[in-house]
Protein backbone atom coordinates (compact mmCIF):
# COMPACT_ATOMS: atom_id res chain seq x y z
CA UNK A 1 0.00 0.00 0.00
CA UNK A 2 1.68 3.36 -0.96
CA UNK A 3 0.62 7.42 -1.06
CA UNK A 4 -0.77 8.43 1.54
CA UNK A 5 0.04 5.68 4.40
CA UNK A 6 3.63 5.85 3.63
CA UNK A 7 3.27 9.50 3.91
CA UNK A 8 1.89 8.87 7.23
CA UNK A 9 4.41 6.99 8.05
CA UNK A 10 7.58 8.82 6.79
CA UNK A 11 6.08 11.69 8.92
CA UNK A 12 5.74 10.00 12.22
CA UNK A 13 9.23 8.47 11.90
CA UNK A 14 10.95 11.93 11.16
CA UNK A 15 9.04 13.76 13.90
CA UNK A 16 9.20 10.89 16.58
CA UNK A 17 13.13 10.20 15.95
CA UNK A 18 13.25 14.37 15.98
CA UNK A 19 11.52 14.26 19.58
CA UNK A 20 13.41 11.00 20.85
CA UNK A 21 16.70 12.97 20.47
CA UNK A 22 15.58 15.96 21.77
CA UNK A 23 13.17 14.85 24.39
CA UNK A 24 12.71 11.09 24.59
CA UNK A 25 9.62 11.51 26.70
CA UNK A 26 7.66 13.07 24.29
CA UNK A 27 8.78 10.83 22.04
CA UNK A 28 7.51 7.88 23.46
CA UNK A 29 4.16 9.91 24.53
CA UNK A 30 3.95 10.27 20.57
CA UNK A 31 3.98 6.26 20.14
CA UNK A 32 1.37 6.33 22.93
CA UNK A 33 -0.81 8.39 21.28
CA UNK A 34 -0.77 7.37 17.66
CA UNK A 35 -0.98 4.13 18.49
CA UNK A 36 -3.92 4.42 21.28
CA UNK A 37 -5.70 6.53 19.11
CA UNK A 38 -5.88 5.16 15.63
CA UNK A 39 -7.90 2.36 14.40
CA UNK A 40 -5.95 -1.24 15.32
CA UNK A 41 -6.92 -2.38 12.00
CA UNK A 42 -5.89 0.46 9.89
CA UNK A 43 -2.96 1.07 11.65
CA UNK A 44 -1.79 -2.49 10.56
CA UNK A 45 -2.65 -2.45 7.00
CA UNK A 46 -0.28 0.80 6.30
CA UNK A 47 2.73 -0.61 4.64
CA UNK A 48 6.21 0.72 2.22
CA UNK A 49 6.98 -0.05 -0.74
CA UNK A 50 10.53 -0.80 0.21
CA UNK A 51 9.70 -3.01 2.92
CA UNK A 52 6.14 -4.36 2.12
CA UNK A 53 4.61 -6.01 4.89
CA UNK A 54 7.07 -6.36 7.88
CA UNK A 55 6.47 -2.46 8.47
CA UNK A 56 3.91 -0.62 9.62
CA UNK A 57 2.87 2.06 11.33
CA UNK A 58 2.19 0.55 14.55
CA UNK A 59 5.88 -0.96 14.44
CA UNK A 60 7.32 2.57 13.50
CA UNK A 61 5.41 3.78 16.82
CA UNK A 62 7.48 1.10 18.49
CA UNK A 63 10.66 1.56 17.05
CA UNK A 64 10.79 5.20 17.43
CA UNK A 65 9.83 4.68 21.09
CA UNK A 66 12.74 1.84 21.24
CA UNK A 67 15.01 4.58 20.26
CA UNK A 68 13.67 7.18 22.72
CA UNK A 69 14.52 4.35 25.23
CA UNK A 70 17.68 4.29 23.92
CA UNK A 71 18.65 8.14 24.08
CA UNK A 72 16.66 8.03 27.49
CA UNK A 73 19.65 5.30 29.06
CA UNK A 74 22.20 7.39 27.16
CA UNK A 75 21.42 10.83 28.95
CA UNK A 76 20.26 9.07 32.45
CA UNK A 77 23.66 6.93 31.81
CA UNK A 78 22.03 4.23 33.17
CA UNK A 79 20.62 0.55 31.46
CA UNK A 80 17.24 -0.08 31.00
CA UNK A 81 15.56 -2.37 33.97
CA UNK A 82 14.25 -5.94 33.32
CA UNK A 83 11.23 -6.53 35.08
CA UNK A 84 11.19 -10.25 36.40
CA UNK A 85 7.96 -10.85 34.82
CA UNK A 86 9.19 -9.53 31.38
CA UNK A 87 11.18 -12.48 31.59
CA UNK A 88 9.31 -15.46 32.23
CA UNK A 89 6.91 -14.11 29.23
CA UNK A 90 9.77 -14.02 26.98
CA UNK A 91 10.92 -17.09 27.54
CA UNK A 92 7.68 -18.83 27.44
CA UNK A 93 7.12 -16.82 23.61
CA UNK A 94 10.91 -18.05 22.52
CA UNK A 95 9.66 -21.51 22.95
CA UNK A 96 6.42 -21.05 21.23
CA UNK A 97 8.06 -19.10 18.45
CA UNK A 98 10.72 -21.61 18.37
CA UNK A 99 8.07 -24.27 17.72
CA UNK A 100 6.29 -22.44 14.79
CA UNK A 101 9.03 -22.12 13.07
CA UNK A 102 10.53 -25.30 13.16
CA UNK A 103 7.28 -26.54 11.56
CA UNK A 104 6.15 -23.60 9.14
CA UNK A 105 9.60 -21.86 8.50
CA UNK A 106 10.41 -18.01 8.49
CA UNK A 107 7.56 -16.99 6.84
CA UNK A 108 5.19 -13.82 7.02
CA UNK A 109 2.29 -15.34 9.02
CA UNK A 110 5.01 -17.47 11.82
CA UNK A 111 6.70 -13.98 11.94
CA UNK A 112 3.19 -11.68 12.07
CA UNK A 113 2.17 -14.03 15.02
CA UNK A 114 5.46 -13.36 16.93
CA UNK A 115 5.31 -9.78 16.18
CA UNK A 116 1.88 -9.74 17.46
CA UNK A 117 2.81 -11.95 20.70
CA UNK A 118 5.71 -9.12 21.95
CA UNK A 119 3.04 -6.42 21.80
CA UNK A 120 2.47 -6.57 24.65
CA UNK A 121 6.26 -7.21 26.85
CA UNK A 122 7.61 -4.61 24.47
CA UNK A 123 4.80 -2.31 25.68
CA UNK A 124 5.32 -3.72 29.65
CA UNK A 125 9.17 -2.66 29.14
CA UNK A 126 8.80 0.65 27.55
CA UNK A 127 6.58 2.00 30.35
CA UNK A 128 8.72 0.37 33.06
CA UNK A 129 11.68 2.63 31.85
CA UNK A 130 9.79 5.90 31.12
CA UNK A 131 7.83 6.02 33.86
CA UNK A 132 10.10 8.08 36.46
CA UNK A 133 8.30 10.52 38.41
CA UNK A 134 4.62 11.52 39.15
CA UNK A 135 4.82 14.40 36.15
CA UNK A 136 5.38 11.92 33.83
CA UNK A 137 2.79 9.86 35.25
CA UNK A 138 0.29 13.07 34.47
CA UNK A 139 1.74 13.51 30.78
CA UNK A 140 0.97 9.78 30.56
CA UNK A 141 -2.15 9.43 31.90
CA UNK A 142 -3.68 13.10 29.77
CA UNK A 143 -2.02 11.29 26.93
CA UNK A 144 -3.96 7.75 26.82
CA UNK A 145 -7.44 9.78 27.57
CA UNK A 146 -6.49 12.22 24.45
CA UNK A 147 -5.72 9.51 22.70
CA UNK A 148 -9.13 7.26 23.72
CA UNK A 149 -11.36 10.71 22.81
CA UNK A 150 -9.84 10.66 19.46
CA UNK A 151 -10.24 7.14 18.94
CA UNK A 152 -14.02 7.10 20.26
CA UNK A 153 -14.87 10.41 17.66
CA UNK A 154 -13.36 8.36 15.21
CA UNK A 155 -15.18 5.50 16.15
CA UNK A 156 -18.47 7.50 15.73
CA UNK A 157 -17.07 9.30 12.36
CA UNK A 158 -16.63 6.01 10.80
CA UNK A 159 -20.75 5.37 12.04
CA UNK A 160 -22.27 8.68 10.46
CA UNK A 161 -19.86 7.89 7.01
CA UNK A 162 -21.50 4.49 6.90
CA UNK A 163 -24.96 5.60 7.65
CA UNK A 164 -24.88 7.65 5.07
CA UNK A 165 -24.12 5.17 2.37
CA UNK A 166 -26.65 1.99 4.19
CA UNK A 167 -30.04 1.87 5.92
CA UNK A 168 -29.32 1.10 9.62
CA UNK A 169 -31.97 -1.17 10.26
CA UNK A 170 -31.98 -4.30 11.88
CA UNK A 171 -30.77 -6.38 9.16
CA UNK A 172 -27.15 -4.08 8.58
CA UNK A 173 -26.25 -3.55 12.04
CA UNK A 174 -23.44 -6.07 11.26
CA UNK A 175 -21.88 -3.47 9.03
CA UNK A 176 -21.14 -1.01 11.46
CA UNK A 177 -19.96 -3.35 14.34
CA UNK A 178 -15.83 -2.95 14.56
CA UNK A 179 -13.45 -3.43 17.64
CA UNK A 180 -10.96 -1.62 15.73
CA UNK A 181 -10.95 1.51 17.95
CA UNK A 182 -11.02 -0.01 20.81
CA UNK A 183 -7.23 0.15 21.78
CA UNK A 184 -6.95 -2.70 24.31
CA UNK A 185 -10.08 -1.25 26.18
CA UNK A 186 -9.03 1.76 26.99
CA UNK A 187 -11.98 4.01 26.35
CA UNK A 188 -13.80 0.77 28.57
CA UNK A 189 -11.52 1.36 31.52
CA UNK A 190 -11.94 5.13 31.14
CA UNK A 191 -15.54 4.95 31.40
CA UNK A 192 -15.40 2.95 34.27
CA UNK A 193 -12.70 5.31 36.04
CA UNK A 194 -15.60 7.93 35.28
CA UNK A 195 -18.32 5.89 37.23
CA UNK A 196 -16.30 4.72 39.93
CA UNK A 197 -13.87 7.26 40.47
CA UNK A 198 -14.96 10.17 42.74
CA UNK A 199 -15.53 13.19 39.97
CA UNK A 200 -14.22 17.05 40.57
CA UNK A 201 -15.71 19.38 42.99
CA UNK A 202 -16.33 21.76 40.07
CA UNK A 203 -20.01 21.09 38.23
CA UNK A 204 -17.74 22.19 34.56
CA UNK A 205 -15.36 19.66 35.48
CA UNK A 206 -18.05 17.14 36.22
CA UNK A 207 -19.97 17.95 32.99
CA UNK A 208 -17.05 17.71 31.13
CA UNK A 209 -16.00 14.33 32.65
CA UNK A 210 -19.67 12.92 31.91
CA UNK A 211 -19.86 14.06 28.45
CA UNK A 212 -16.22 12.40 27.97
CA UNK A 213 -18.06 9.39 29.13
CA UNK A 214 -20.81 9.28 27.51
CA UNK A 215 -18.54 9.46 24.33
CA UNK A 216 -17.36 6.33 25.19
CA UNK A 217 -20.01 4.65 26.11
CA UNK A 218 -21.83 5.48 23.00
CA UNK A 219 -18.43 3.50 21.26
CA UNK A 220 -18.73 0.86 23.66
CA UNK A 221 -22.35 0.06 22.34
CA UNK A 222 -21.78 0.96 18.72
CA UNK A 223 -18.40 -1.99 18.65
CA UNK A 224 -21.06 -4.16 19.32
CA UNK A 225 -19.05 -6.61 21.26
CA UNK A 226 -20.98 -8.20 24.11
CA UNK A 227 -17.50 -9.46 25.72
CA UNK A 228 -16.63 -6.27 26.26
CA UNK A 229 -20.63 -5.54 27.56
CA UNK A 230 -19.66 -8.25 30.17
CA UNK A 231 -16.50 -7.63 30.90
CA UNK A 232 -16.90 -3.98 31.85
CA UNK A 233 -20.14 -4.86 34.26
CA UNK A 234 -18.52 -7.78 35.86
CA UNK A 235 -15.07 -5.40 36.84
CA UNK A 236 -16.86 -3.05 38.44
CA UNK A 237 -17.79 -5.03 41.88
CA UNK A 238 -14.15 -6.58 41.26
CA UNK A 239 -12.54 -3.24 41.24
CA UNK A 240 -14.46 -1.87 43.80
CA UNK A 241 -13.49 -4.86 46.07
CA UNK A 242 -9.55 -5.15 45.24
CA UNK A 243 -9.51 -0.72 45.75
CA UNK A 244 -11.94 -1.38 48.99
CA UNK A 245 -13.96 1.31 47.97
CA UNK A 246 -15.81 3.28 50.57
CA UNK A 247 -19.40 3.66 51.49
CA UNK A 248 -20.12 1.25 48.72
CA UNK A 249 -24.14 0.96 48.12
CA UNK A 250 -23.36 5.18 47.70
CA UNK A 251 -20.66 4.09 45.26
CA UNK A 252 -22.62 2.11 43.50
CA UNK A 253 -25.67 4.17 43.33
CA UNK A 254 -23.64 7.08 41.66
CA UNK A 255 -21.79 4.32 39.33
CA UNK A 256 -25.98 3.26 38.30
CA UNK A 257 -26.82 7.17 37.92
CA UNK A 258 -23.40 8.17 36.17
CA UNK A 259 -24.08 4.46 33.75
CA UNK A 260 -27.65 5.70 33.36
CA UNK A 261 -26.89 9.45 32.12
CA UNK A 262 -24.00 8.50 30.24
CA UNK A 263 -26.25 6.22 28.06
CA UNK A 264 -28.82 8.59 28.12
CA UNK A 265 -26.80 10.99 26.20
CA UNK A 266 -25.25 8.99 24.03
CA UNK A 267 -28.39 7.16 22.51
CA UNK A 268 -29.63 11.08 22.64
CA UNK A 269 -26.49 12.88 20.96
CA UNK A 270 -26.70 9.09 18.52
CA UNK A 271 -30.52 10.12 17.90
CA UNK A 272 -30.01 13.51 16.89
CA UNK A 273 -26.71 12.61 14.04
CA UNK A 274 -27.97 9.21 13.15
CA UNK A 275 -31.33 8.96 13.32
CA UNK A 276 -31.56 5.46 11.90
CA UNK A 277 -29.60 3.85 14.39
CA UNK A 278 -31.98 2.44 16.21
CA UNK A 279 -29.00 1.27 19.40
CA UNK A 280 -31.90 0.22 21.61
CA UNK A 281 -32.44 -2.43 19.10
CA UNK A 282 -29.08 -3.00 17.88
CA UNK A 283 -27.80 -4.15 21.76
CA UNK A 284 -31.11 -6.31 22.08
CA UNK A 285 -30.38 -8.04 18.85
CA UNK A 286 -26.87 -8.76 19.87
CA UNK A 287 -28.05 -10.48 22.68
CA UNK A 288 -30.93 -12.64 21.73
CA UNK A 289 -28.12 -14.03 19.11
CA UNK A 290 -25.86 -14.95 22.33
CA UNK A 291 -27.19 -18.74 22.71
CA UNK A 292 -28.98 -18.91 19.04
CA UNK A 293 -26.14 -21.39 17.32
CA UNK A 294 -28.28 -21.83 14.04
CA UNK A 295 -26.68 -21.40 10.45
CA UNK A 296 -28.33 -17.69 10.18
CA UNK A 297 -27.34 -16.94 13.52
CA UNK A 298 -23.46 -18.43 12.58
CA UNK A 299 -23.94 -15.60 9.18
CA UNK A 300 -25.58 -12.67 11.44
CA UNK A 301 -22.79 -12.91 14.24
CA UNK A 302 -23.72 -15.42 16.66
CA UNK A 303 -20.54 -16.16 18.48
CA UNK A 304 -21.65 -19.37 20.52
CA UNK A 305 -20.85 -22.14 18.54
CA UNK A 306 -17.77 -20.82 16.55
CA UNK A 307 -16.31 -20.47 20.19
CA UNK A 308 -17.47 -23.94 21.47
CA UNK A 309 -15.79 -25.12 18.07
CA UNK A 310 -12.31 -23.46 19.29
CA UNK A 311 -12.63 -24.48 23.10
CA UNK A 312 -13.13 -28.19 21.36
CA UNK A 313 -10.25 -28.27 18.73
CA UNK A 314 -7.83 -26.48 20.60
CA UNK A 315 -8.33 -28.23 24.30
CA UNK A 316 -8.01 -31.87 22.06
CA UNK A 317 -4.99 -30.41 20.33
CA UNK A 318 -3.20 -29.49 23.06
CA UNK A 319 -4.20 -32.94 24.92
CA UNK A 320 -2.52 -34.48 22.04
CA UNK A 321 0.70 -32.50 21.86
CA UNK A 322 2.99 -31.16 24.72
CA UNK A 323 0.95 -30.27 27.79
CA UNK A 324 3.36 -27.70 29.05
CA UNK A 325 4.84 -26.61 25.71
CA UNK A 326 2.13 -26.18 23.76
CA UNK A 327 1.96 -26.16 20.21
CA UNK A 328 3.39 -23.18 19.55
CA UNK A 329 2.09 -19.46 18.06
CA UNK A 330 -0.32 -20.15 15.70
CA UNK A 331 0.00 -24.04 15.17
CA UNK A 332 -3.73 -23.55 13.72
CA UNK A 333 -2.00 -22.37 10.75
CA UNK A 334 -2.35 -25.91 9.07
CA UNK A 335 -5.99 -25.96 9.68
CA UNK A 336 -6.71 -22.34 7.45
CA UNK A 337 -9.11 -23.11 4.74
CA UNK A 338 -10.81 -26.32 6.60
CA UNK A 339 -12.39 -25.05 9.92
CA UNK A 340 -13.68 -21.55 8.42
CA UNK A 341 -16.34 -21.60 11.15
CA UNK A 342 -14.36 -22.16 14.34
CA UNK A 343 -13.14 -19.06 16.36
CA UNK A 344 -9.43 -19.71 16.97
CA UNK A 345 -8.02 -17.81 19.89
CA UNK A 346 -11.10 -15.90 20.20
CA UNK A 347 -11.52 -17.65 24.32
CA UNK A 348 -7.62 -16.47 25.45
CA UNK A 349 -7.38 -19.17 28.20
CA UNK A 350 -7.90 -21.85 26.17
CA UNK A 351 -5.76 -20.34 23.39
CA UNK A 352 -2.97 -20.22 26.04
CA UNK A 353 -3.13 -23.64 27.14
CA UNK A 354 -3.27 -24.78 23.14
CA UNK A 355 -0.29 -22.46 21.85
CA UNK A 356 2.04 -21.76 25.08
CA UNK A 357 0.78 -25.04 27.06
CA UNK A 358 0.61 -25.38 30.69
CA UNK A 359 3.79 -23.01 31.62
CA UNK A 360 2.42 -20.39 29.39
CA UNK A 361 -0.75 -20.77 31.20
CA UNK A 362 0.30 -20.12 34.06
CA UNK A 363 2.37 -16.90 32.81
CA UNK A 364 -0.33 -15.15 31.27
CA UNK A 365 -2.97 -16.54 33.22
CA UNK A 366 -1.65 -16.32 36.73
CA UNK A 367 1.02 -14.81 37.71
CA UNK A 368 0.97 -11.51 35.07
CA UNK A 369 -2.71 -10.35 36.38
CA UNK A 370 -1.80 -11.30 39.86
CA UNK A 371 1.66 -9.42 39.88
CA UNK A 372 -0.16 -6.26 38.24
CA UNK A 373 -2.83 -5.99 40.79
CA UNK A 374 -0.57 -6.77 43.10
CA UNK A 375 1.67 -4.37 42.63
CA UNK A 376 -1.19 -1.70 42.15
CA UNK A 377 -2.21 -2.57 45.73
CA UNK A 378 0.47 -1.78 46.81
CA UNK A 379 0.77 2.14 45.97
CA UNK A 380 -2.90 2.38 46.28
CA UNK A 381 -2.24 1.46 49.97
CA UNK A 382 0.87 3.68 50.68
CA UNK A 383 1.04 6.26 48.50
CA UNK A 384 -1.69 9.73 48.59
CA UNK A 385 -0.57 11.39 45.20
CA UNK A 386 -4.01 11.22 43.25
CA UNK A 387 -2.61 11.24 40.11
CA UNK A 388 -0.43 8.39 41.01
CA UNK A 389 -3.61 6.18 42.84
CA UNK A 390 -5.53 6.91 39.88
CA UNK A 391 -2.95 5.55 37.26
CA UNK A 392 -2.17 2.35 39.49
CA UNK A 393 -6.48 2.36 39.52
CA UNK A 394 -6.52 2.48 35.79
CA UNK A 395 -3.78 -0.66 35.16
CA UNK A 396 -5.45 -2.79 37.99
CA UNK A 397 -8.86 -1.88 35.77
CA UNK A 398 -7.39 -2.72 32.64
CA UNK A 399 -6.07 -5.98 33.41
CA UNK A 400 -8.89 -7.22 35.35
CA UNK A 401 -11.42 -6.20 32.37
CA UNK A 402 -8.85 -8.04 30.33
CA UNK A 403 -8.94 -11.12 32.03
CA UNK A 404 -12.32 -11.52 32.29
CA UNK A 405 -12.92 -10.38 28.57
CA UNK A 406 -10.97 -13.22 27.80
CA UNK A 407 -12.86 -15.83 29.06
CA UNK A 408 -14.82 -14.54 25.76
CA UNK A 409 -13.03 -13.27 23.79
CA UNK A 410 -9.14 -12.19 22.56
CA UNK A 411 -6.10 -12.65 24.46
CA UNK A 412 -2.56 -10.84 24.78
CA UNK A 413 -1.14 -12.77 22.34
CA UNK A 414 -3.14 -11.10 19.67
CA UNK A 415 -3.08 -7.65 17.89
CA UNK A 416 -4.35 -4.54 19.80
CA UNK A 417 -2.52 -5.34 23.65
CA UNK A 418 -0.16 -2.11 23.20
CA UNK A 419 -2.10 -0.66 25.69
CA UNK A 420 -2.38 -2.96 28.28
CA UNK A 421 1.13 -3.39 27.86
CA UNK A 422 1.77 -0.07 28.52
CA UNK A 423 -0.45 0.54 31.96
CA UNK A 424 1.52 -2.85 33.25
CA UNK A 425 4.17 -1.47 32.88
CA UNK A 426 3.58 1.49 34.57
CA UNK A 427 2.41 -0.40 37.53
CA UNK A 428 5.24 -2.02 37.91
CA UNK A 429 7.18 1.16 37.24
CA UNK A 430 5.19 3.03 40.06
CA UNK A 431 5.67 0.47 42.68
CA UNK A 432 9.53 0.25 42.17
CA UNK A 433 10.86 4.03 41.38
CA UNK A 434 11.43 6.24 44.36
CA UNK A 435 11.63 10.01 42.73
CA UNK A 436 13.82 12.86 44.49
CA UNK A 437 14.38 15.85 42.87
CA UNK A 438 13.49 14.10 39.82
CA UNK A 439 15.89 11.75 39.87
CA UNK A 440 15.04 7.68 39.57
CA UNK A 441 17.03 5.63 42.87
CA UNK A 442 18.04 2.77 41.53
CA UNK A 443 17.93 -0.54 43.37
CA UNK A 444 15.40 0.68 45.63
CA UNK A 445 13.07 -2.26 46.12
CA UNK A 446 9.72 -1.95 48.34
CA UNK A 447 9.71 2.51 47.61
CA UNK A 448 6.61 3.87 46.58
CA UNK A 449 5.65 7.57 45.28
CA UNK A 450 4.86 10.03 48.01
CA UNK A 451 3.68 13.59 48.20
CA UNK A 452 7.01 15.75 49.61
CA UNK A 453 8.94 13.08 47.61
CA UNK A 454 10.16 11.46 50.34
CA UNK A 455 11.30 7.53 50.58
CA UNK A 456 8.45 5.82 51.89
CA UNK A 457 7.89 1.78 52.55
CA UNK A 458 6.07 0.63 50.21
CA UNK A 459 3.98 -1.92 52.73
CA UNK A 460 2.32 -0.43 55.97
CA UNK A 461 3.88 -2.32 58.46
CA UNK A 462 7.74 -1.96 57.43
Amino acid sequence: MTGYPSITIIIVLLVGLFLAIRNPYRAFLLSVLVIGAGNAKELNLTRTTLLGPYLNLTDICLLVALFALLCECLLRRMPPRMPRILLFILIVLSIGALQSFAVFGWDYETLRSLRWAIQFPLAFFLAANFITNPHRVKLFITTLLVAAVLAAAQHFYYVIGIGQKIVLGSDSFAGIRTISYSSGGLAEIFLLSIMIWKLPKKISSKLFFIAIGSLFMLSVLMNQTRSVWFAMIFAIPIVAKIFQLRQRYDTFFRIGVIAVVSASLAILLCSFLIPDLDIAGMVNKRFSLLFDTSGAALATGGPTSGRLDAIRVEMTDWLDGTLVLGRGLNYFKNMQGKLLDIAFGHVGYVTYLSQLGIIGFFVYAIFLPLSVIRNCRRVWLSSQVPIVRYAVFLSASSMIYNCIMFTMSSCFLSLGSFVPGVLAGMAWAISRVRIVDKQPLQNRKNIAFTNKHEYAPLYRNE
